[in-house]
């Protein structure tokens, strides 16, 4: 701390000096007359008490200034944040209690040591390029590590000003230090969180949603914009009901008020609009998050896309009803910083009062002004300002421009005297915080005692501005005449309490603001962590975090309420597979897919890919589960979907489809038994039948008396061709039934065949290509491509108004491949089995025949683009 001087001791050598100067020369008294003796005793007596007032005036100044010097070292000593200054060569010269208690160490240890020894190794380089950047003149800013005599290293926020001396050399560094270590580590945290959060809310295969009071859409998840088909800004901000169907639509209103009257609903189904206008079956989970008074916020809505099971489960019911027709078939046929203004930042009041202090000692007017020319501190100013320049607009402008212009070009620690419009002396100096000036303090309004006042000029200012000229000019004569020696060290105190004023506001102003972005950080911090723990809470799939060590850290409600274990039962991964895999082999699996997955996952830094997996639940049912998760920093976040209703619907719809099969294949053979029945009686039967009858009217006109048979020639001719006629009728009926082209000459000859009966019949043409298959395929199979192609063909004469179709054969590495294309209208197989659609029995037919024989039939059509029927198997 500075020390202080003894006002006694600096007038006891003024005394010495006074009787050092008398002793010097001079007449004695002795040779003067009595008369001049008096008078000069009596003037004696009058210039001591003169100068024993002086010396009472001084004194009290003395102890004034004394006052406030050791003021101001005391608010450097005990300011918050620690300041340090440095020679040339980064010797520490000076620094606060603060900068001592950030370094570790007693002030007088500190003093003359280099502070490179306080900074971490890997940050000097930086520091000394943090020093290297400062003779610019700006203020530069930096985030160091420094290590402690004791303790652990910090971080610390170093602002740091260099001073320069003409030609730049660097005579003095100056900083700030701020010990950010509790910010750094709750940004550190926050990022933390945040990232877990993030990961959580944007990994979660679940849409999840946040509406306000009025039902308008406030936030979403990548799940949500994923399931609906939206991107980000087509949905934030728009109102739910705007995703509903009209039904839906309509009620909104009212089920948003019951939810905010109920404070939560769970498993509540309902219809959505994707983007595509396709419409999804949800189940909603929702919760609302109050504040302290109870008042509404916002609501947390999660929602699982439940149109996978819907149509699993309509596929289910509808595999039934097919079954069911196709029993039905059978009987009938016909189904279907810087920048805050400089009255933000300076203590008003407290400077107001200094500037006053330091008025009375001196008698200076003096002022603190922002960069716009706004007065802030006024004090001593004369009347001459207060009563006539700033009272009138001309005269008050040419005071704020030449305020202005005063300082615009000032560096730190400079001033510069001029005469301002008015004709009156100013001095300026600048005011800068955090490197940048943000206002400027003077002193002023005076003469300089060796420099003549022109008066006339006073009295045309007077005449020019309307002033009364007397009271103008009475104003003029007690304007002080200043000695221009006294204005250097007057300036001199200014320039270093501008830099003071500077320090300590910049230095309040960075504490103010990092205390408060600590607090927001924690705040935020707190509403993160808040905001995951409620979204895990809600969350309708089981959850767990487990750490590095195997401990597993959380689990959710939901798995509690699927699994039944909580943390006591499994407090790690070792008490999990012990009770959720009991059997031995399972559980050394389930160990090494987990090791697996985390150590693919740490080595990819990707997620946990979907895996499935039996789990034992504490009351010894079994569960099918789905588990997958991600990485969030030293945690596992792992979700458990319980998918066992789904893999029984599944494993019913394999099996009904099996069924169907069967019932299929039995359909066909029962189907091709009878043709090939009915065939064999037209054969053996109807059409021996017709020729013994043809043969008997042949021998009826041949035996007929020649005058019976004038009459009846013309009718027995007409009978022997209408019995011709329905001989050919059976035989193209026995061909349709089982055509002998199929039996004697294989696939192609028989689509051959087919074909030109088919463009006889429809006029439509067909053009067959390929080549026969060698060896031909088993009679059952080509007996169900034969098939197969009927059906496709009888499609496009009903309802495909084509011109062309084109039949092919082709095999290619034991794979057999028919094809049936038109250049009809097509259809839209979406609307497949919709009441307005077209009918699907006959596509069914050809899927269910190809499947028989132990091949697939895949249909492509477009509206307006035809329609291709394609059949693969292989021998």
């Amino acid at each position: 701390m500075t020390k202080k001087r003894s006002p006694a001791k600096v007038f006891g050598n003024l005394r010495d000096r006074a009787e050092q100067l008398l002793a010097a020369g001079g007449p004695g008294l002795q040779q003067l007359p009595p008369d001049d003796v008096l008078h000069l005793v009596h003037e004696l007596k009058v210039r001591q008490i003169e100068l024993e007032r002086q010396n009472e005036e001084l004194r009290r100044a003395q102890e004034t200034i004394t006052e406030t010097g050791n003021r101001y070292a005391d608010l450097y000593d005990f300011a918050p944040v620690g300041y340090v200054t440095l020679d040339p060569q980064g010797l520490i010269n000076d620094l606060n209690l603060m900068a001592a208690r950030l370094l570790g160490a007693p002030r007088d240890n500190l003093l003359h040591k280099p502070f490179i020894l306080f900074v971490a190794p890997e940050d000097r380089q930086a520091f000394h390029a943090h020093l290297r950047r400062l003779p610019a003149g700006a203020l530069q800013s930096s985030e160091l590590e420094i290590n402690l005599h004791q303790g652990s290293p910090c971080t610390i926020s170093l602002e740091s000003l260099a001073l320069v001396e003409a030609g730049s050399q660097v005579i003095q560094y100056r900083m700030a230090i701020t010990d950010i270590t509790r910010r750094r580590k709750a940004e550190d945290d926050l990022r933390h969180s945040e990232e877990k959060f993030r990961l959580l809310f944007e990994k979660a295969p679940l849409g999840y949603q946040s509406l306000d009071e009025d039902g308008i859409i406030r936030e979403v998840n990548q799940a949500w914009l994923d399931i609906m088909g939206y991107s980000r800004q087509e949905v934030i901000g728009r109102w739910f009901g705007d995703f509903l169907p009209p039904d839906y639509f309509e009620r909104f209103p009212e089920r948003f008020a019951c939810l905010k009257g109920n404070g939560e609903v769970c498993n509540l189904e309902f219809e959505m609009v994707r983007k595509d206008g396709a419409q999804i079956t949800v189940s909603f989970f929702a919760r609302v998050s109050v504040d302290d008074q109870g008042r509404f916020v916002r609501t947390h809505c999660m929602f699982q896309d439940m149109t996978a099971r819907k149509r699993a489960e309509e596929s289910l019911r509808a595999t039934e009803e097919r079954l069911r027709l196709k029993l039905d078939s059978i009987l009938s046929p016909d189904t279907a910083i810087v920048d805050e203004d400089l009255s933000n930042i300076l203590d008003t009041p407290a400077v107001q009062a200094l500037m006053e202090d330091f008025t009375r000692l001196t008698g200076m007017a003096m002022a603190i002004l922002d960069l716009h020319g706004n007065v802030l501190v006024a004090t001593g100013w004369q009347d001459i300002c207060t009563q006539f320049h700033r009272v009138h607009p001309q005269a008050a402008e040419n005071c704020t421009q030449s305020d202005l212009f005063l300082a615009q070009n000032l560096r730190p620690g400079e001033y510069s005297a001029y005469k301002c419009q008015n004709h009156l002396w100013d001095v300026a100096t600048p005011l800068f915080i955090g490197g940048k000036q943000v206002g400027n303090i003077y002193t002023g309004q005076f003469f300089y005692d060796d420099e003549p006042v022109d008066e006339q000029l006073f009295i045309d200012q007077a005449a020019k501005y309307g002033f009364d000229q007397e009271q103008y000019l009475s104003a003029l004569h007690r304007v002080p005449r200043i000695n221009r020696a006294r204005v250097k060290p007057l300036m001199d105190f200014l320039t270093k309490f501008s830099a003071l004023v500077s320090k300590l506001s910049y230095s309040n102003l960075k504490l103010a603001k990092a205390m408060s972005a600590q607090r927001q950080i924690e705040a935020a911090l707190r509403r993160s962590e808040e905001h995951f723990r409620r979204l895990t809470k809600l969350s309708p799939v089981p959850v767990l975090i487990i750490n590095r060590q195997g401990d597993i850290e959380y689990l959710n409600d939901r798995f509690l309420t699927t699994f039944g274990y909580n943390l006591d039962d499994i407090p790690n991964l070792v008490a999990w597979w012990r009770c959720a895999y009991p059997d031995e082999q399972h559980r050394i699996k389930g160990m090494a897919d987990w090791k697996g997955a985390i150590e693919k996952t740490a080595r990819e830094h990707s997620d946990f890919e979907p895996t499935e997996s039996r789990v034992t639940c504490k009351d010894g049912t079994v569960r099918i589960t789905e588990i997958f998760g991600t990485r969030i920093g030293d945690q596992n976040l792992v979700i458990l979907q319980d998918i066992t209703e789904r893999k029984a619907a599944e494993a019913e719809i394999v099996r009904q489809s099996g069924q169907l099969r069967a019932l299929a294949a039995r359909l066909a053979d029962v189907e091709e038994t009878g043709r090939e029945h009915l065939a064999r009686d037209l054969h053996d039967q109807v059409c021996q039948s017709l020729t013994a009858l043809s043969l008997t009217l042949t021998l009826l006109q041949t035996e007929m008396p020649p005058k019976a048979a004038a009459k009846l020639r013309g009718r027995m001719a007409g009978a022997v061709a209408l019995v011709e006629q329905i001989g050919e009728t059976i035989r193209d009926v026995m061909a349709d039934l089982r055509p002998p082209m199929l039996d004697d000459y294989g696939l192609l000859s028989a689509l051959h065949w087919y074909g030109t009966e088919f463009s006889k019949k429809t006029g439509i043409g067909v053009d067959v290509q390929g080549q026969e298959a060698v060896p031909r395929l088993a009679a059952p199979v080509e007996l169900a491509l034969f098939r197969i192609v009927q059906e496709a063909m009888a499609n496009v004469a009903k309802h495909a108004r084509a011109t062309k179709i084109l039949l092919t054969e082709a095999e290619d590495n034991g794979t057999v491949r028919l094809g049936v294309t038109d250049n009809g209208v097509g259809f839209d197989q979406e609307r497949l089995g919709q009441p307005e659609g077209r009918h699907l029995w006959g596509l069914m037919t050809m899927s269910e025949r190809a499947a028989a024989v132990g091949g697939r039939c895949r249909i492509k059509s477009q509206p307006g683009q035809g329609t291709r029927v394609v059949v693969e198997l292989s021998r």
